[in-house]
């Protein structure tokens, strides 16, 4: 019964929509193994230097069991910067071939693209990235400790 409700509503939203009824049911595929994936992140999810970073890690085995691929990814990284007391999110995902893949994103002044930078990354302020060679324990621990500095500099510059 739960099946004939569901491919009813499939039915219902592809004749409103114009649409054809495995376009409709593919999309709300879609949408749900995206939403297992921003679950498995934000579960895992770290807060660090008081609650104003974010640390978000992925590795293939997480978007296996979730059914997602890289594509799936686009945007979640700026979910945590909604609270308003994170400043800023990095985005660890480590890469079959060996190396880690850093994202950052952030909010106000501080600064993601000096991180960056530091790694032969680019980006702009609020919005960096970076690929480093090695382990992500040998990687994150001094990201993280970089970011918190940045962090801690736009905190020493407020009134």
């Amino acid at each position: 019964l739960k099946r004939l409700v569901e491919h009813i509503r499939y039915l219902v939203i592809a004749a409103v929509a114009g649409l054809t009824v495995t376009t409709v049911a593919t999309f709300a595929w879609a949408i749900a193994k995206t939403i297992r994936l921003i679950g498995a992140l934000l579960d895992a999810m770290e807060l660090i230097d008081d609650g104003r970073l974010a640390v978000l890690y992925l590795d293939d085995d997480m978007m296996a069991k979730c059914g997602c691929t890289n594509n799936d990814t686009a945007g979640v990284i700026n979910l945590p910067l909604t609270a308003r007391e994170i400043q800023a999110v990095v985005f660890f995902k480590a890469n079959p071939t060996g190396d880690v893949r850093v994202s950052m994103r952030s909010k106000y002044d501080v600064d993601v693209r000096a991180v960056a930078n530091a790694y032969g990354g680019g980006g702009h302020k609020n919005a960096a990235g970076f690929t480093a060679p090695g382990r992500l324990a040998d990687v994150r621990p001094q990201v993280i400790e970089r970011l918190v500095a940045a962090i801690g500099e736009v905190l020493k510059s407020r009134p």
